[in-house]
């Protein structure tokens, strides 16, 4: 299919991330008339990560969609929707000296209907060797992660754990929803919107909040 172009504007010097949550099926990413990035999948974020200079810069997404057979014995079966493209958002960040990525909330009901919930969030050191402190708030509650010493290039997965009293639980009828809030000071974050829910298999059924 004829590839989409866009023209767009990074503020400074400096590594960037262009994030696209989705390209059906084969995408092939151009900056500026560079390879920049390749994939292959449906709904599988990739990012590409190249160096721009403050200006002006060129997008450019070839998708290719084109053998339902090929992708069928590939285990890339049409299952749900015979279409392709650019399905989903695209979006452009500059890179600090660090990365928070990849969060994730498991909660867990106690038999007093009070809830243990973990947050796990993954940190990587872009500068030299050092400590990193992530902090994080959920809702209004503190998360407390400990301090993670880490090499140039090398990441970390970090855990903090809540208990909380009245869970205000999600579930279709009632979308309770909070906000997760991660950062290394100064360098970098993440910011959701999250709901607390516990899901589980039990008897040979699949139960939710119990």
């Amino acid at each position: 299919v004829p590839p989409k172009g866009y023209d767009g504007i990074a503020d400074r010097d400096g590594d960037y991330a262009i994030r696209f949550e989705s390209v059906n099926h084969e995408a092939t990413v151009f900056v500026d008339g560079h390879l920049a990035a390749q994939h292959t999948g449906d709904y599988l974020p990739f990012e590409a990560r190249p160096h721009l200079t403050a200006g002006h810069h060129t997008l450019l997404v070839r998708a290719d969609w084109r053998s339902p057979a090929i992708m069928k014995a590939t285990a890339w079966h049409r299952v749900w929707f015979n279409f392709g493209g650019i399905d989903r958002e695209v979006t452009i960040r500059p890179l600090g000296a660090s990365e928070v990525d990849a969060p994730g909330v498991v909660t867990r009901l106690l038999p007093d209907r009070s809830a243990l919930v973990d947050v796990t969030a993954q940190v990587r050191n872009r500068g030299d060797a050092r400590t990193l402190q992530l902090t994080g708030r959920l809702g209004a509650r503190p998360l407390a992660f400990a301090p993670v010493k880490l090499g140039s290039g090398r990441s970390a997965t970090l855990r903090a754990q809540l208990h909380i009293p009245h869970p205000n639980l999600w579930a279709p009828g009632h979308p309770a929803l909070q906000t997760l809030q991660l950062a290394v000071p100064g360098e970098s974050g993440w910011r959701s919107k999250v709901g607390l829910r516990e899901v589980r298999w039990a008897g040979g059924r699949l139960l939710l909040n119990g």
